[in-house]
This record gives structure tokens, sequence and C-alpha cells, in this order.
């Protein structure tokens, strides 16, 4: 009877943590899927004209960006490639590396202009939230995130 008790406490507890987690990584996932938009969205006291503006300026920039992200992974797929070669052909590695460093310049730009764009809408306090928590959010989020996907595309060890 104890036995079957404990069996059956300890099968609730597991259930238990199995949808706490589940429901955590689920939040998780769209904490991150709001990313950059949530950023400038939650600005203090932004007008429907501003809102309309920042979300116009972040789509053209999505789309701008969207052909170079997926040419930079089939890219730095095909270095990958290149890399493990049982004859490896430097010259066109470097190559590779090089037009990588290209799209990824280009993604930057873009990134770089979206951000003054929309710093260009804001009054100064505007600005100052904006500054600081993007700051906030590429620290958590941006670098970190990209090394992470990049080691996990080159099967490197992630060195953190």
């Amino acid at each position: 009877m104890k036995t079957r008790n404990l069996k059956t406490v300890m099968s609730l507890i597991t259930v238990l943590f199995l949808l706490i987690g589940n429901t955590a990584m689920a939040q998780g996932h769209a904490n991150r899927a709001k990313g950059k938009q949530a950023i400038a969205m939650e600005i203090p006291n932004l007008s429907a004209d501003q809102k309309a503006k920042i979300q116009s300026l972040r789509t053209a920039a999505m789309k701008e960006s969207l052909v170079l992200r997926s040419t930079l992974q089939e890219k730095r797929a095909h270095l990958n490639t290149l890399s493990i070669a049982e004859n490896a052909d430097q010259k066109a590695i470097d190559r590779e590396i090089d037009d990588i460093s290209k799209l990824q310049s280009k993604l930057m730009k873009i990134n770089a202009k979206l951000r003054q764009d929309i710093r260009a809408i804001l009054n100064d306090e505007q600005k100052v939230y904006f500054d600081t928590h993007y700051k906030q959010f590429m620290r958590k989020h941006g670098a970190m995130h990209k090394r992470a996907k990049y080691n996990k595309i080159s099967n490197t060890p992630n060195k953190q």
C-alpha cells in the first residue's frame, strides 16, 4: 500500500515538473520571439504615428535582411562542408569566410540603420529608454545567441 502511494505521488510530481518545464520553455520562446519589436513598442508615451513608423521601419529592415540571413546560413553550411572535406581547399575556405564576413557586415549595417531610424522619431526621454533596453537585450540575447547558433552550425565547442 505504501509503495503504491509512493509511486503515485512520484508520478504526480514528475508530471507536475514536466508541465512547469514546458510552460517555462514556451514562455521563453515567446519572449525571445518578441525581441526587438517588444523593446521598440514598449517605449513609454509612443504615439500611434510613432508606432506605425517603427513597425514600417522594422518590416522594411526584415525584408531587406531576410535573403541575406538565408544566404548567410547557406554560406556557413558550405564553409562547414569545405572545412571537413578530405582534401580541404584553403583558398575556397578563405573565399567563403570572406563572403560570410561581407554578409555579416551588410546585416550589421541594416540593423544599425534601423536603430538610428527608430531613434530619429523618438523624443529624448524615449531615446534614453530605447538605448538602455536595446543594449540590455543585445547583451542578453544578441551576441550570445548568435555565437551559440554559429557554433551549432560549425560543430565547434561553445567558448563562453
